[in-house]
């Protein structure tokens, strides 16, 4: 059975060097038997990513409504779409996922991070990019000490998704 892996991470303020490295992470998760998992954005680094990978795998999207998922069908990603408010999405989304890795992000970010910590889901915080989870990087986010959230390089995708 193949890994689900889910991206999170930036949708704002995106650098050339952030969009370059989140397509680098969507090429490589392409060449590995995972199925990847994405939520719609205008634009993000997990939009990147995905876009990457399509190249080479069928990519999910998940939505919150029906413009998103016109928007994501029409990018070419097979899609999702609960017709539920962004913060179940988000939610729904993690709870599918059996890996997350970070990209950066705010204070969405920070809510799937949460989510898939109470989930005990391994989370994976890519170095490169900076965000609002860095401060718990190789920390747990709580004395509950569910799941430490590791710290990794894009070169360790290998232990990201074994």
């Amino acid at each position: 059975m193949a890994i689900n892996i889910g991206i999170v991470g930036s949708a704002f303020n995106l650098t050339e060097e952030e969009i370059k490295l989140a397509k680098a992470l969507g090429k490589k998760i392409a060449e590995k038997p995972v199925n990847l998992f994405i939520c719609y954005d205008k634009e993000s680094l997990p939009m990147e990513a995905g876009k990457e990978a399509l190249r080479n795998k069928e990519v999910t999207c998940f939505a919150t409504d029906k413009n998103e998922e016109i928007k994501a069908k029409s990018l070419g990603f097979k899609t999702i779409n609960f017709n539920l408010p962004r913060l179940f999405r988000e939610i729904v989304f993690v709870n599918n996922v059996d890996i997350l890795i970070v990209c950066g992000g705010g204070s969405g970010t920070l809510m799937e991070v949460t989510f898939a910590y109470q989930l005990n889901k391994p989370i994976f915080v890519l170095n490169e990019i900076k965000g609002s989870i860095d401060m718990f990087k190789d920390k747990f986010l709580d004395k509950r000490e569910r799941v430490k959230i590791k710290a990794v390089n894009l070169e360790n995708l290998e232990e990201m998704i074994k």
